[in-house]
């Protein structure tokens, strides 16, 4: 027996008539009426299977068209747990019951529970709830990691009892098999601090455990510092909620317990550590209490090679996703090549890697195109969206502060809009001898190609600032978009300079000028007095040889010291005369006399070479 065709166009014209499909579910519904068509047609005697072929897309239909005409609300964390991210993501009404298993209001943390399945929600305020409040939630449903709820609304039912706590391995909770979720771990602390929560001023603790399997971490709703030391290499018994720690793909990199108070935290067995009381350990030799075994299992990932540091790195990507390959291997690899990547896995600040792995290029040319991202999209890690660029190829824009060659690698200091970054090119390993690094003028605008490389996430919380570097591939991932600015600090600097030289040189130049002007007025005034007093003792009763020496005075001042005598016919010799006339030039000029011969001679001394 078959379902035919017309069985199915009843079908259609039925929901049609009752407005249960849409338009668009209908021409799905039609679409899998054909497939169904040609399913019967191959598979004639499989009845049972083309039944179950129509009764799924009829309910996929129903289901999406209800949903995406906003006319079914939730009603169940079944329900809600039936969907998927995209799904989630078309704020599809949910109102249901569920039981408070972890709440942290100033925070904005709920977790909550019914049966066998869990959800986290954020709550619309932050009020407080305690663990056991069976509530009543209203909301619209959200994709992340797994589907969530933004809540509108939360009413208090009554306060009843919590869940059992379901055993869980670190194995089953770093596959987020217990998500949201009240488990119980088996666990040895490890390092116990408190936080505390800046705008609200409250403090918390944060224990690092370590299970047979791996590393997992608790925040516990508790501020006793003694209790909570006194945990310290402690066997324990913790219950809480599962959660994860996540990169800003929304990628987990690790696993979280929320517990809600130290009562929840049970010692199996107390080891007397008294760990300021242990015999000092020279710093060369603690390795000798070192011992880790690891059974980690070696993965294979694939994708395109977008970085490669021979020895060192290098980075896969395959669409939207990214990883970081710790390697030692130095075969040429050629950027842009699809590859196979086999290590182990970790994750270090909340980044995933594969640990001393192998790569293979297999020689096909995929190239990715780096993704345009600006500074805050880079700088701005968060882990609750899954829009992140860690170990992404990706181009940004920037003006050049500073460049710097370091013997490992060259250094481009990058601004914009008041924010600093670094673009990095890391010299082969080696031995090799780096190309000459590129000179860019200070001020230059350029685009950068290369990975994102986030530094430090660890104690960041979602929202804030990280600092990140981009890894340039070679020179020619730095373009020059424009040339400096000749409004820039340096030609600023160069323009003040020329301005003051300027100004000293103009201020020394009326200097000289004034001292000049004033040594000639005081020269003036000095032969003017001279002469004065010259013409007083001519007409006076001064003696002549007297004047006639200050007559030669006055010459040699006008004549700049040069020596002046005055040689009279009656052989007296007036004024001063060098000792040793031969080693001068000597210019002689007569004295005439108003009748007869002259009356002697004025003689001036220069030195050989003065004009």
């Amino acid at each position: 027996m078959q379902l035919g065709s017309s069985t199915m166009s009843k079908l259609f014209k039925f929901a049609a008539t009752r407005k249960l499909l849409s338009n668009e579910a209908l021409k799905y519904c039609q679409m899998s009426d054909i497939a169904q068509g040609i399913a019967g047609r191959c598979f004639s005697r499989s009845f049972l299977l083309q039944k179950l072929i129509v009764l799924a897309a009829l309910v996929l239909t129903f289901r999406s068209a209800a949903w995406a005409s906003g006319s079914v609300t939730l009603t169940s964390l079944h329900a809600i747990h039936s969907l998927g991210n995209s799904e989630a993501s078309r704020a599809i009404p949910a109102a249901f019951q569920a039981t408070v298993v972890y709440s942290r209001g100033y925070e904005s943390l709920l977790f909550v529970q019914d049966g066998d399945e869990a959800l986290f929600v954020a709550p619309p305020t932050t009020a407080a709830l305690l663990p056991g409040d069976r509530i009543f939630i209203k909301g619209k449903t959200q994709g992340s990691f797994r589907p969530l709820v933004v809540a509108s609304s939360i009413t208090l039912l009554n306060h009843g009892s919590l869940p059992n706590p379901r055993a869980a391995t670190f194995g089953e909770l770093i596959r987020a098999q217990y998500d949201a979720r009240l488990v119980t771990v088996h666990a040895i602390v490890r390092a116990s601090d408190l936080v505390g929560n800046v705008a609200t001023q409250r403090r918390s603790a944060r224990l690092q455990l370590v299970t047979d399997a791996g590393h997992i971490e608790a925040n516990v709703d508790s501020d006793n510092e003694r209790a909570l030391k006194g945990l310290l290499d402690d066997e324990v018994e913790i219950t809480g909620v599962a959660a994860g720690k996540f990169d800003d793909k929304m990628q987990q990199t690790g696993v979280v317990l929320y517990v809600s108070n130290l009562a929840d935290i049970k010692a199996l067995q107390r080891v007397d550590t008294r760990f300021w009381s242990l015999p000092i350990t020279p710093m060369d030799q603690i390795l000798a209490n070192y011992h880790v075994r690891d059974q980690s299992r070696r993965v294979q990932v694939r994708g395109t090679i977008t970085y490669y540091q021979p020895g060192s790195a290098a980075v896969l990507q395959d669409g939207s996703k990214s990883i970081w390959i710790s390697t030692h291997t130095r075969e040429p690899l050629q950027i842009g090549n699809y590859a196979k990547a086999s290590g182990f896995p970790d994750a270090h600040d909340r980044m995933l890697m594969l640990t001393d792995s192998e790569i293979e290029d297999v020689h096909i040319a995929t190239p990715i195109a780096p993704q345009p991202a600006t500074w805050r999209q880079l700088a701005f890690w968060n882990s609750n969206q899954p829009d992140g660029h860690q170990y992404d190829l990706v181009s940004t824009e920037g003006q050049i502060v500073t460049e710097v060659r370091e013997a490992t690698q060259d250094e481009y200091v990058l601004a914009v809009d008041g924010k600093l970054f670094n673009a990095i090119y890391r010299h082969p390993a080696g031995g090799f001898i780096p190309p000459p690094m590129r000179p860019i003028p200070i001020g230059t605008k350029v685009r950068v190609t290369g990975i994102c490389k986030i530094l430090d996430t660890e104690a960041i919380t979602p929202g804030e600032e990280v600092p990140f570097d981009i890894l340039l591939r070679n020179f020619d991932d730095i373009v020059v978009l424009e040339g400096p600015s000749l409004l820039n600090i340096r030609n600023l600097i160069v323009l003040v300079c020329l301005l003051l030289m300027l100004l000293f040189m103009a201020a020394a130049r009326e200097w000289i000028i004034e001292r000049k002007v004033g040594i000639q007025n005081a020269a003036s005034a000095y032969a003017e007095r001279q002469r004065s007093r010259i013409l007083e003792g001519i007409n006076g009763s001064r003696p002549l040889a007297e004047i006639i020496e200050q007559v030669t005075e006055l010459a040699s001042f006008k004549l700049r010291g040069a020596p002046c005598w005055c040689q009279l016919t009656d052989g007296a010799k007036l004024g001063k005369f060098p000792s040793k006339p031969d080693a001068f030039r000597v210019v002689a000029e007569q004295i005439p006399a108003r009748s007869g011969p002259p009356l002697g001679f004025f003689y001036a001394a220069f030195h050989p070479h003065t004009k």
